[in-house]
């Protein structure tokens, strides 16, 4: 009885594994990575890994004119990025950011694995707020990137966008960097912003759970694009008001001419990028464009041959709340106007506190 019974615990525990492993087999047919990598020894040895444990669909790249066909190709539509920092040399930073934000590419969700040679502070840094999602030391091994493959095909860590990044949510570790590297937040304000997380699409869980859908999925990345891009104009309109107070208060903190002008030019490229995030996040109601000519109208009145009337300031603050009322669509006591205020305010009394005129 018992070795009856042994037998058959045994037979289900064998085909338990090989039903698991047609799955995982399946899985990883199902997957197209691209592995960026301009070293062709270390690139022979990865495509060799991959194939060995099943990764067939992967297209090694060699230099940044293949990259560029391969996102370009609307009959590929990768799951996965894989690529070293030094494939583009200096321009890798600016080569991620260019994906996040949809100029290149049909999904600036895609996962995104960096791999680095050296873990220099600065270059793992920079890479990381390329919006990267996993940072990589080689020599890689091929169970570290199934590691990771496996941590994707569960879940994502959700986006945030502010101006200057689009990427997972890495608060924490930036929030530690903004303190250590004042000078870099004084000179991005925009990272006082407390951005929501955005849910994004993952082709890696639905080809897991088999639940993938081309359609479906694309218009998921649709909609998840202008969530983006509405996070992005949220900050555009902190800087706007941001920069406004700075301008109303400057004679109370006697700043210079040329603080003043870093401010006032700030407003001009703020403006100009709102107009582009709000095309994007299709907010481009006739209520908005009037509210934003108001502010670009009131901006350019302030502008002088001697630099800019402050005395336009206060005018810029009220049309700016305008704006901000219009895209936040809240009813009173508008609680973002004052959190945006507040933010500005604790700004200005860190950064320009010594500047203070005495009382």
């Amino acid at each position: 009885m018992l070795d009856t019974l042994g037998k058959i615990l045994l037979w289900s525990r064998i085909n338990l594994m090989d039903t698991t492993a047609t799955k995982l087999q399946k899985f990883f047919e199902s997957l197209l990575i691209l592995y960026a990598d301009s070293n062709p020894h270390t690139a022979r040895s990865m495509m060799g890994q991959f194939k060995s444990v099943g990764l067939s669909n992967v297209i090694a790249l060699q230099n940044s004119e293949e990259w560029d066909q391969s996102l370009s190709n609307k009959s590929l539509f990768p799951d996965l990025i894989i690529v070293d920092r030094d494939f583009f040399g200096e321009q890798a930073v600016d080569r991620i950011e260019a994906i996040r934000h949809g100029k290149i590419g049909f999904n600036p969700f895609i996962p995104i694995i960096g791999t680095i040679s050296e873990a220099k502070q600065s270059e793992v840094m920079s890479f990381i707020r390329s919006g990267i999602d996993e940072i990589l030391i080689r020599p890689l091994a091929i169970a570290t990137i199934l590691k990771r493959l496996n941590n994707f095909s569960r879940g994502r860590k959700p986006f945030i966008a502010t101006m200057d990044y689009i990427g997972p949510d890495r608060r924490t570790r930036e929030q530690r960097v903004a303190k250590k590297e004042d000078k870099a937040v004084e000179q991005s304000p925009e990272r006082l912003v407390d951005p929501r997380p955005v849910a994004v699409p993952n082709s890696l869980k639905l080809k897991a759970d088999k639940s993938y859908d081309f359609d479906s999925f694309s218009a998921s990345l649709n909609k998840t694009q202008k969530e983006i891009y509405s996070e992005v104009l949220r900050g555009c309109i902190f800087q706007l008001i941001f920069n406004s107070i700075a301008l109303s208060e400057a004679s109370s903190y006697d700043l210079n001419k040329e603080t003043v002008a870093k401010h006032a030019d700030a407003i001009s490229e703020n403006i100009d990028l709102t107009a582009v995030m709000a095309q994007k996040a299709n907010v481009l109601d006739a209520r908005f464009m009037r509210t934003l000519n108001d502010v670009r109208q009131t901006h350019q009145s302030g502008i002088s041959d001697d630099g800019f009337n402050l005395n336009v300031s206060q005018k810029l603050i009220d049309a700016a709340t305008e704006l901000a009322l219009v895209v936040y669509k809240q009813n009173p006591p508008y609680p973002v106007i004052t959190e945006i205020r507040e933010s500005a305010q604790k700004f200005m009394t860190k950064f320009y506190r010594n500047k203070a005129k005495p009382a």
